[in-house]
């Protein structure tokens, strides 16, 4: 993140302390993914831009039908579980949408955390070359057939903690049908997300265990679906190190 005065935006182009990131349209930068605070300053969440202008291709005539619009917002760029975990579903998924022919329907945003500077210096090439793409596809503020909020509940919806709700809502509004992505290691959840989960359509738990502390707490059943870890059988293959 940096600080942006308006003077620091020369017609259509700013420049990040990223020297190696502009972005491309200075007033979408301010207007998607900025968050006031008191210093003054836009806070600008640079990773949603890549280095060079993008063309956003129309839907390919052959993409399937039921392959609806995704997005799916979460702390993808920081030294966390629920950011690897991101990464993981959002390359598989990526795939598919690809292989199906509407790549473009299939987008990721930054979401509950602000990007970790520094964080994308260490991602492999291949992935940090998909998620700038993704990145790219998630900037399009038309709604969303389906929205996945892949973090702690109480994030989520337009009053969702730290602001959120305000720099960045998810689900986005006017989406169609709402998912969470949640888990809590402990044998219950804290009250307040509850109400919270219940306003979703789904919710998306990591295994039995949770599905069961998720409905103990007071989560309707019907919403709870089990969505379990994926493991990159190529990064993790002991073949590799015979």
């Amino acid at each position: 993140t940096t600080c942006f005065e308006p003077k620091l935006c020369a017609g259509d182009v700013c420049v990040g302390w990223r020297q190696d990131r502009v972005i491309d349209s200075c007033f979408e930068a301010m207007r998607w993914y900025t968050a006031f605070v008191g210093c003054g300053c836009f806070v600008v969440l640079l990773r949603q831009f890549t280095l060079h202008r993008a063309v956003q291709p129309s839907t390919p005539r052959g993409c399937a039908r039921h392959n609806p619009s995704m997005v799916w917002m979460a702390p993808v760029m920081n030294p966390m579980g629920f950011s690897s975990e991101a990464q993981s579903y959002a390359v598989s998924i990526a795939a598919a949408y690809k292989g199906a022919g509407c790549a473009d329907k299939f987008g990721i945003r930054q979401f509950a955390a602000f990007e970790t500077r520094g964080y994308a210096a260490g991602l492999p090439d291949d992935l940090s070359d998909t998620l700038d793409e993704l990145f790219w596809n998630g900037r399009d503020p038309a709604p969303w057939t389906v929205a996945v909020c892949h973090s702690t509940p109480d994030v989520w919806h337009l009053d969702g903690a730290s602001d959120w709700g305000q720099i960045d809502p998810c689900p986005p509004q006017n989406t169609t049908w709402a998912v969470g992505r949640a888990m809590y290691e402990t044998d219950r959840l804290p009250a307040e997300w509850v109400p919270r989960i219940n306003r979703m359509d789904e919710v998306w738990v990591p295994s039995r265990f949770a599905v069961d502390q998720f409905v103990s707490s007071g989560v309707e059943p019907s919403k709870i679906y089990v969505v379990p870890e994926g493991v990159d059988t190529e990064m993790f293959n002991p073949e590799r190190y015979i």
